[in-house]
């Protein structure tokens, strides 16, 4: 067992893009219209959402692609790579609930150490990158109520919407399971390759009809039926209403269907088990199954929709609930910097 952090640690680096284009983009234009049903279908908070969710989808797919291209500074690149992912049973292999897991990252990197990982980074800090980022979207629309110009007041809203939407990215991907586990790719249970022909494969064939099924699926009763099941009413409304319970509450969600998912592999698409951690499966094409795996396609991309609503509601809410109706702008932001992790612990 004195193994397994340096194994993990040599495994990682070879984990695949989320969802793909098209998964990041659906949960990003679904949460959009949820806001509407949130706010009460109030332009007060919905109009710079609405007039922007193509810019928003966009930005869902950046830290996937600018972030990652070799145009892109090494440092950048090092820095963008760990917050996609958490691999949360390397620390925390029966997490069940938020009590069994630290939400406090100086408090997580001590028991990596102790566990024998000499840079905890790598285990993965997304659900941080989450909880920056909607810090970073309340701090922009604060200053958007508080402005004293026109100008100003539009310039604070388009940082919101650039947080906004690459806050989408990471919460798209921990509402897939392999971006919470040290089992990314099926690599230890005979399903190498799985990660990729799973959230872009499979999700890339499915038909057009997904995107209306997602969002007809997403809302707060999806919320209540999978993430906040296990807990009391109580405890519910304050994971609501507190961004980081929101989102570790996804993390640990997502971590109980990975072997949903690896059964879903099992049963309908390996021809071939894999043998090792480089060599993929030999599975059957995609258009075959992917049939299959459309009801748990939905259900992730519906949850992580769902969530990232309710955190960009939530930061609203934090900023004191400015009136944005009168927001116009051509502003848009297409390769925007790489921003850079503020949680990481000295």
């Amino acid at each position: 067992m004195k193994l397994l952090p340096l194994v993990i640690l040599m495994l990682f680096p070879s984990i695949a893009i989320a969802w793909g284009e098209r998964g990041h983009d659906l949960v990003t234009r679904v949460a959009v219209k949820k806001l509407a049903e949130m706010s009460g279908h109030s332009a007060q908070f919905t109009q710079p959402f609405a007039l922007r969710n193509h810019m928003l989808s966009h930005l869902s797919n950046v830290p996937d692609f600018h972030w990652r291209a070799d145009y892109m500074s090494e440092n950048d690149r090092d820095l963008n790579y760990p917050t996609h992912f958490i691999g949360l049973d390397s620390i925390y292999p029966d997490a069940k609930e938020l009590t069994d897991i630290d939400q406090d990252i100086n408090v997580f990197y001590t028991k990596a150490r102790d566990a024998g990982f000499e840079n905890p980074a790598k285990i993965g800090t997304a659900p941080w990158r989450v909880v920056q980022l909607q810090q970073q979207m309340a701090v922009a629309l604060k200053a958007a109520k508080a402005a004293e110009s026109e100008q100003q007041k539009v310039d604070a809203i388009n940082q919101a919407l650039l947080y906004a939407g690459i806050m989408s990215h990471f919460v798209g991907d921990l509402a897939n399971p392999h971006h919470t586990s040290t089992n990314y790719d099926g690599q230890l249970t005979g399903n190498t390759g799985l990660h990729a022909y799973f959230e872009s494969d499979v999700v890339r064939e499915l038909p057009m009809q997904l995107a209306g099924k997602v969002e007809k699926k997403a809302g707060h009763s999806l919320m209540r039926k999978t993430l906040l099941k296990p807990y009391s009413k109580a405890q519910r409304n304050n994971i609501l209403t507190n961004p980081s319970e929101l989102i570790f509450a996804l993390v640990l969600d997502s971590h109980t269907r990975v072997d949903q998912l690896h059964t879903l592999d099992d049963k309908y698409s390996i021809l071939d088990r894999s043998t090792d951690a480089k060599t993929r499966a030999r599975r059957k094409p995609p258009t075959v199954v992917m049939h299959k795996y459309q009801a748990f396609t939905v259900e992730r991309l519906a949850l992580g929709a769902s969530v990232l609503a309710q955190l960009w509601y939530l930061a609203w809410q934090q900023a004191g609930q400015p009136d944005l109706s009168s927001f116009q702008s051509y502003k848009y932001y297409l390769a925007p910097d790489f921003i850079l992790p503020s949680y990481l612990p000295n």
